[in-house]
């Protein structure tokens, strides 16, 4: 008899006539198991969704809906009898007894035949595109007409995704691999697969996509990998990458710990001031200077534009790519990543007739000489008299002793940072994906050498230099000005090297926090920069987010025009 779930209590039972069943009964506490399971599956997985409105009754009655499905389209399986509600508002559903499970069979006397029966098994359950999704030896069972198939069915999915079919795959041959070992279990799913669909399942093969009593039942995570490295030998493919199936990693724990103190920091910047003075701040700001600001705050690119034109060996036309610049804006807030950013230029260049190897070190020589000049700028503010910082920010909290209770954000970031370095090093499996990661990163280095070799030329190129380091410092300074117009236009103001200070600062903060489009660190940078270069608490708040506002979130206003100029001249 198959072991009971969560909630739910199996008898069995004879009938009259000597028919073994098997009664599944579900309480009051199957809907509680469901809850919890379902919402941690959205939480955790990767194309989940909470399943939170099925009662009971309802999950018996699509337990016996797939069932008979499968069972009408030939899939071997228990037949359903029946389903029903008992007198207590017990949910029941009575099914054939299985003969036997897989998971009763001595190991000595499991077949190759067998494990191929329970492939075709699991051909014919995906061929009506249901996945079962809770693949384990108690599971497969024999059915009365002597060939092994299913039972269990509460969890199987109608019309499933190519991601379920995919982990019923990778469940089966980590299943088979504990039943029969590695080679065994490679060579029955090579057979039954063929080597291309077995090589399309390895990147599902992952501890993430297991259930709780596999994972428990294969041990380390070296396990998975020798059988992935089995499967890759059998298929003669590369070592595919695996795809994403956890929504919580280390990565997203690390955001939401860094967003979690930007908010502590903004609050603790707040906390001191009234609402209600930032808005009056607002309230009375000069708008015809805001207006201004928005108009000033797109000379900007032209700057940017000058640096991504000098990074280049190969001439380009300017105005695409002052328009690129402005539909990297409108990027930077639709999709908030990087990567995107970098497709879209990488893109462009290859539409222009910049090869692939080549657009790659632009973009990073571009980037590097704008890290250059904001360096630049906060060495000679520093080490120059010029004016710069002039007062400290006392914290917001009323603390006696006057130290701040906010833990430091770079320092908190930092301390991630080494703790996940650590982490690396120190556990086996992302030691060795790190280690499997550098030879690849090493190899595809090797294969576009000879193309950035000539990319990196134009260092050499005295106009191409000053092109980059001019058009990054015009695009740095007149985004200071922006700043002081709109510190203006709320009656404050302070020396250009300060702005300068302040909005390089903050730049740099913000590029390095891993947090998309620096959203709220760069409001708490700029409100805390603006207070220690001794502007008032609700003044600096106010502008910061004025400043934003002109330089962030209404440039995709127009950056999306640019996007359809670049689409309509086939530029990307």
């Amino acid at each position: 008899m198959p072991a009971s779930a969560p909630g739910e209590q199996n008898f069995a039972i004879e009938t009259a006539d000597g028919t073994d069943l098997v009664v599944t009964v579900m309480g009051r506490d199957a809907w509680d198991a469901q809850l919890v399971g379902s919402l941690w599956d959205a939480l955790t997985k990767r194309g989940e969704s909470p399943r939170l409105s099925m009662t009971r009754r309802e999950r018996v009655e699509r337990e016996a809906m797939v069932g008979l499905l499968a069972e009408r389209a030939g899939v071997p399986l228990l037949p359903v009898v029946a389903a029903g509600q008992g007198v207590r508002g017990e949910a029941m559903l009575v099914t054939a007894a299985a003969q036997q499970t897989l998971a009763e069979v001595p190991a000595d006397a499991l077949t190759d035949q067998t494990v191929a029966e329970v492939w075709a098994a699991l051909a014919d359950l995906h061929s009506q595109g249901i996945a079962h999704r809770t693949i384990t030896a108690e599971h497969v069972v024999a059915t009365e007409d002597g060939r092994w198939g299913w039972s269990n069915l509460g969890r199987a999915r109608l019309a499933a995704s190519t991601t379920d079919l995919m982990l019923d795959r990778a469940h089966l041959l980590a299943m088979t691999w504990l039943l029969v070992g590695s080679q065994r279990a490679v060579d029955a799913a090579a057979a039954a697969l063929g080597p291309g669909e077995l090589e399309k399942t390895l990147p599902y093969l992952q501890e993430p996509g297991l259930t709780p009593a596999l994972r428990r039942a294969m041990g380390t995570d070296h396990v998975l990998d020798e059988l992935r490295a089995r499967a890759v030998a059998v298929t003669d493919a590369q070592d595919v990458p695996t795809v994403r199936l956890r929504r919580v990693t280390g990565a997203s724990v690390a955001k939401l710990l860094v967003t979690l103190v930007i908010v502590s920091t903004l609050v603790s910047l707040l906390a001191g001031v009234d609402i209600s003075e930032i808005v009056d701040e607002l309230r009375q700001a000069d708008w015809a200077l805001l207006l201004l600001a928005l108009l000033v705050a797109p000379l900007a690119q032209v700057g940017f534009s000058f640096s991504t034109v000098g990074a280049s060996t190969r001439a380009l036309p300017y105005v695409p790519v002052l328009v690129l610049q402005y539909a990297i804006q409108f990027l930077a807030l639709v999709f908030p990543s990087t990567g995107a950013r970098a497709a879209l230029q990488i893109r462009f260049f290859e539409r222009v007739g910049v090869p692939y190897g080549a657009a790659i070190p632009m973009g990073m020589i571009d980037g590097i000489s704008g890290f250059v000049v904001q360096v630049s700028l906060l060495l000679i503010i520093a080490l120059s008299s010029l004016p710069g910082v002039t007062t400290t920010v006392a914290p917001a909290s009323g603390s006696s002793d006057g130290s701040s209770s906010s833990p430091s954000i770079l320092g908190l970031a930092l301390l991630i940072a080494l703790l996940w370095g650590v982490t690396t090093l120190a556990v086996p499996r992302r030691r060795a994906r790190a280690r499997r990661a550098i030879p690849r990163f090493t190899e595809a280095l090797k294969g576009q050498a000879g193309v950035a070799r000539g990319a990196l030329t134009v260092v050499k190129q005295p106009a191409k230099v000053s092109m980059m380091l001019g058009g990054n410092l015009a695009a740095q300074v007149i985004q200071a000005i922006v700043l002081g117009i709109c510190l203006s236009a709320f009656g404050e103001s302070v020396s250009l090297s300060q702005l300068i200070l302040v909005n390089t600062f903050v730049s740099l903060f913000a590029g390095i926090m891993p947090v998309p489009g620096g959203v709220g660190v760069a409001e708490a940078g700029f409100a805390y920069g603006l207070q220690a270069v001794g502007i008032p608490s609700a003044v600096a708040v106010s502008t910061a987010i004025a400043f934003r506002l002109v330089t962030f979130y209404l440039p995709p206003l127009w950056g999306s025009l640019a996007m359809r100029w670049l689409r309509k001249g086939a530029y990307v």
